[in-house]
């Protein structure tokens, strides 16, 4: 009976752990999204020059504040509920995921530059994945949580085309030789084409862990078109890695975590050098050699502690020569140069190397995900900035999370070893018993007598 008792216990504990992890996705996703979608419903649409359009008016800006403030309270909740069981392994990629965090926060109220609300919700989110010790396959909410962003910028779009279709400063629609579809292209409740192809194309990955093979092709599906209509090159691009690598490594075989290790590399480093390899030329990627060119001199100035994280939004004010154009560095590699110097970059080679590292051994294990995600990563990261720390909430739901999820939640147990040769006996699955010398003159056990 105790036994049983206890068994129940646990069981309900790993209910419990799986709900919190849930609700713990859902909010940060909405955090990221609703607040956006409020913007876009009750304020004025159309392109800036520089910077990211935010979220103008009272109700975005309240609701906003609400969302990151329920976040905040459910992640206290799940440590003050486990205060008595909280983890005490895996700190070290506990601190690879907050020491980026904890530099460029440092770094900015140094200089008098206090973040909003939403950049402290990095640390809140890890800490509470690291608590919750979630399962990878939990994940498969955010799989239907990107599905379900499809499906809304979709209606958007079709439905409401003066808010879901991306539109310049005087909210026209942008020139359609932009377009790669004759409808626009599709914003949703995001400031661009490029923000929400980003977002598809990152939690793209997670549609994979949707239960039935019929969820799975019908949210890739809505996923994809929706991506296409966006017209942004460089997530469809990802799209096309995160396929190849997906199934390349749903091949199975030995040697699936050698190729998981080489695409993870490899992405990693094309999307780092890409800027040299066009450096000189300023029309490079649509006018993103002039910025990455810019990107460096900036770098120069301060190569050690870098810029602060506003510095292109201070700089819309200047004549500096890419002003005009520069949302952001365009590239993640050059964005953490500029915004933390080389400090930042060797917290986040380190955050990656221990990144890719958990990927590999998980696809050893059978679980493909993390290694995907990386690929996409690395993809999207060459012409865009998809990942912030202490700004661009809007991708952490999709970046972050499902990063730290990998690295600080349950790993699943060894395959076990396959025989060697066709009659190789089963493994044993207990405590094997030492057997007795047999008695002179007896007869073995099953011998005909």
């Amino acid at each position: 009976m105790r036994a049983e008792a206890a068994e129940d216990r646990t069981r309900a504990a790993e209910r419990r752990d799986a709900r919190d992890a849930v609700v713990l996705v859902v909010l940060v996703w909405a955090a990221g999204v609703l607040p956006r979608l409020a913007a876009a419903l009750t304020g004025p649409r159309g392109s800036s020059a520089v910077g990211e359009q935010a979220a103008a008016g009272p109700l975005p800006d309240l609701l906003g504040q609400v969302l990151v403030v329920a976040v905040g309270v459910w992640c206290a909740a799940v440590v003050l509920v486990r205060r008595r069981e909280l983890p005490r392994d895996r700190l070290l990629p506990l601190l690879l995921l907050l020491l980026p965090w904890g530099w460029l926060l440092g770094r900015d109220l140094f200089v008098g530059d206090r973040p909003d609300a939403q950049g402290l919700l990095l640390p809140v989110v890890v800490v509470g994945v690291w608590v919750l010790r979630p399962r990878l396959e939990q994940l498969r909410v955010l799989g239907l949580l990107v599905v379900a962003t499809a499906g809304l910028a979709v209606v958007m779009g079709l439905a409401l085309p003066g808010v879901g279709i991306y539109r310049t400063g005087a909210g026209d629609p942008v020139d359609a030789g932009e377009s790669l579809v004759p409808l626009g292209i599709l914003a949703g409740p995001y400031t661009s084409g490029n923000n929400l192809g980003q977002v598809l194309v990152l939690g793209a990955p997670a549609v994979l862990l949707l239960r039935g093979r019929a969820a799975r092709v019908a949210g890739g599906a809505l996923v994809a078109a929706a991506l296409v209509w966006t017209s942004s090159r460089s997530s469809l691009a990802a799209l096309v890695a995160g396929v190849v690598a997906a199934a390349v490594l749903a091949g199975g075989g030995r040697g699936r975590a050698v190729l998981a290790a080489l695409g993870v590399a490899g992405a990693a480093a094309g999307s780092a050098l890409l800027p040299l390899a066009v450096l000189g030329d300023p029309e490079a990627f649509t006018n993103r050699g002039l910025i990455w060119a810019g990107s460096l001199a900036a770098w120069r100035q301060h190569p050690v502690v870098g810029q602060g994280t506003g510095y292109y939004t201070d700089i819309a004010g200047t004549t500096d020569a890419i002003a005009g154009s520069a949302f952001h560095a365009h590239h993640q590699g050059l964005q953490t140069l500029v915004t933390g110097g080389a400090v930042l970059a060797v917290l986040v080679v380190l955050l990656l190397l221990a990144a890719g590292v958990e990927a590999v051994r998980r696809v050893a294990r059978g679980q493909t995900y993390p290694a995907v995600l990386l690929v996409v990563l690395a993809v999207s990261c060459a012409l865009e900035v998809s990942v912030g720390f202490v700004d661009r909430d809007l991708f952490l739901v999709v970046t972050v999370l499902p990063v730290a999820w990998s690295l600080l939640g349950q790993r699943p147990a060894r395959r076990p070893a396959r025989p060697r040769g066709p009659s190789a006996p089963p493994a044993a699955t207990g405590p094997v018993r030492p057997t007795r010398p047999a008695r002179p003159g007896a007869t073995a056990p099953g011998a005909p007598r």
